[in-house]
């Protein structure tokens, strides 16, 4: 019996010691390079990003579209406009189909601009939400 007992802790610590490993691994094999809610990323230089993000409503197609700018600060609570600054892909779809069902948009475009605390320039980051089909189409290094 006392086996049995030793042989299940072992297997519940080697699992825990396995799932303690494999979520930094899905940091780093994945694509979550802005996820910085864990204590070993604290000293990441992502933090020092001065980042900007830009929202905008569009109504109608091509050039002469009508371009509407949002200003989430007037409708979510700075958390999440911290949330959305970072570019979490969940959260910037999730508030783009909320404007898409407040507005009379036919889509909604999330842009993200950041400068490295070195000055460097990084590629613009772009997502953009079709109102009626709601797909949803996300473009890096523009």
């Amino acid at each position: 019996m006392a086996k049995t007992s030793t042989q299940t802790r072992t297997l519940l610590f080697a699992a825990f010691l396995a799932f303690q490993a494999l979520i930094p691994l899905r940091y780093y094999l994945g694509s979550g390079g802005d996820d910085e809610r864990f204590s070993w990323r604290m000293f990441s230089t992502r933090r020092m990003l001065q980042c900007r993000m830009d929202i905008e409503e569009l109504t109608g197609m091509g050039p002469r579209a009508q371009r509407t700018q949002v200003l989430p600060q007037l409708d979510v609570q700075v958390a999440w406009l911290e949330v959305l600054r970072r570019n979490r892909p969940a959260a910037v779809q999730r508030y783009l189909e909320r404007r898409c069902d407040i507005s009379k948009a036919d889509s909604v475009k999330y842009t993200r601009s950041c400068v490295q605390s070195d000055g460097e320039q990084m590629p613009e980051q772009q997502a953009i939400l079709h109102c009626e089909s709601g797909r949803f189409e996300v473009e890096e290094g523009s």
